[in-house]
């Protein structure tokens, strides 16, 4: 066998083995968790029966594209609505990034960064965390990883026969999905063009090419730009502005906030470019250095990377604010690469290049197991558990009125649903709510209530109203949630 093809056969078991790994680590154990109010919004923007339904009474009145809740209503036709099946196409996007990761890596330089790249795409928490959540993220990665790959192959075959490549088509279907599955996904594409751009100022004659690639895509999303300039014109948000070390926690985010694996990777990426600085370009004019530099697979990593955070901080300190350490996860692709680059550039091949590559994944399934607890420790708000307790109760006490503090009563309604207990959630949150409640404990006659909450906290004057008016005689504490039940009356001792 030649070495090239035996070579090949060897990456090639590597990245399968790699994959295997990715599935397992997003696929074991995805009910553990509850599902919590995001991810019940993604059932309920999702679930209406027709798309229709899904775009006019889901998408329409949240603040998000519909890509991926279109998607998912198609799924939840097949699969269902189960907490497993919900976050099976975020598993499915979650996988399909390690396969992208190495063609980027190999793209961009050469197959051993492509494995490297995979590897710790595959065992990083960030990625990890994403494609076990019934949320756009998983997607998002995925698309600007596609994206970013199938451009490069695009600008090269541009460059080096004057047309576009075949792979243009699929850049163009890549950029629309992320596109429609996130704003920042748009920008994403925003960021790439301008890139792309920059790179072909030396042929002008090849940038209408390029031009028309983009104006399919924004031809494709036309019928969306309504909807998005409405978007843009929100003033107010839950986001709160962004502190001037927000850029800092998103790197800090992107390596799952362990510090001491942060410092690290900071250490290896400057040695890495000190490496370029005093040996790779030693001798050469300025001129070159900055030249190469420019053109070089680490200056366009490093404008995914950073541009468009910098470009969402800024827009979050003049406008409305829309910095949120999620919405930008589509930026750590990018510095995964650079790791990987920077360890192959470090690293000799051969055993010692292997056991570096494999101490790194270590450190982080190390932090994904014994340090996260990942797999065991309950970490998102517990909506499902609140419920259960509800329907643990004994039988008088399990059929009495519940009333919830949420941003929906239907997502307490999906796990009654769920248990084949279907009941009417009334949304108890503010002051104005307060005859609504009397009024329903009179027409029924319930000795007793549940009052659910999670994700919101209610008014004061809806707090007092029920500490001074009824009497509490059980409550749970949940991660996120909290369940109490109370007997209709003041105590009558006082």
């Amino acid at each position: 066998m030649a070495p090239a093809a035996h070579g090949s056969r060897r990456d090639g078991l590597a990245l399968g083995a790699i994959t295997l790994l990715a599935a397992a680590l997003r696929g074991w154990r995805l009910d553990l968790q509850s599902l919590w109010n995001d991810e019940l919004a993604s059932w309920h923007v999702a679930h209406w029966p027709t798309l229709a339904g899904v775009l006019e009474r889901g998408v329409v009145p949240d603040v998000h594209p519909p890509g991926y809740f279109l998607l998912l209503h198609l799924w939840m036709r097949l699969a269902g609505s189960s907490e497993v099946a919900l976050r099976a196409p975020s598993v499915l996007f979650g996988v399909l990034a390690v396969p992208a990761a190495y063609g980027l890596g190999r793209c961009l330089y050469t197959r051993r960064e492509g494995l490297l790249a995979a590897a710790v795409t595959a065992t990083a928490w960030m990625p990890v965390y994403y494609s076990r959540e019934a949320r756009p993220y998983a997607l998002l990665i995925l698309c600007a990883i596609l994206s970013t790959w199938w451009l490069v192959e695009t600008v090269r075959g541009l460059e080096g026969t004057g047309r576009l490549p075949l792979l243009a088509g699929a850049y163009a279907l890549a950029a629309t999905l992320g596109a429609y599955t996130h704003y920042f996904g748009l920008l994403f594409i925003g960021v790439q063009a301008v890139a792309a751009s920059l790179r072909l100022l030396r042929r002008p004659r090849l940038v209408p090419a390029l031009g028309a690639v983009y104006g399919a895509i924004l031809v494709a999303y036309v019928p969306w730009i309504p909807h998005l300039l409405e978007d843009m014109r929100l003033e107010s948000f839950w986001i709160p502005p962004p502190e001037a070390g927000a850029l800092l926690d998103l790197y800090r985010y992107q390596l799952g906030r362990w510090d001491a694996l942060a410092v690290l990777v900071a250490l290896l990426l400057a040695a890495a470019w000190t490496r370029w600085i005093l040996v790779d370009t030693c001798g050469q004019p300025l001129a070159v250095r900055l030249r190469r530099s420019l053109a070089s697979p680490a200056a366009l990593l490093a404008a995914w990377l950073l541009a468009p955070p910098i470009i969402v901080w800024v827009r979050s300190r003049l406008a409305a604010p829309v910095f949120t350490l999620r919405n930008l996860v589509l930026t750590a692709p990018a510095l995964y690469q650079l790791m990987a680059r920077s360890l192959t550039r470090l690293a000799p091949q051969g055993r010692a290049g292997a056991l570096a590559a494999a101490l790194l994944c270590g450190l982080l399934l190390f932090d994904l197991g014994p340090r996260r607890r990942f797999y065991s420790a309950v970490t998102k708000e517990q909506w499902r558990e609140a419920v259960d307790s509800v329907l643990d109760a004994a039988a008088p006490l399990r059929a009495m009125p519940v009333f919830a503090a949420a941003l929906h009563p239907d997502y307490f309604e999906y796990y009654f649903q769920r248990n084949g207990a279907p009941r009417q959630v009334r949304l108890l949150v503010s002051g104005r709510h307060i005859d609504s409640l009397e009024r329903e404990l009179r027409r029924t006659g319930a000795t007793h209530f549940w009052y659910l909450q999670a994700h919101r906290n209610p008014a004061r004057s809806l707090r007092r109203h029920l500490e001074s008016r009824h009497r509490l005689v059980h409550q749970e504490d949940l991660l996120g949630a909290t369940v109490r039940l109370y007997a209709v009356g003041p105590d009558p001792e006082l």
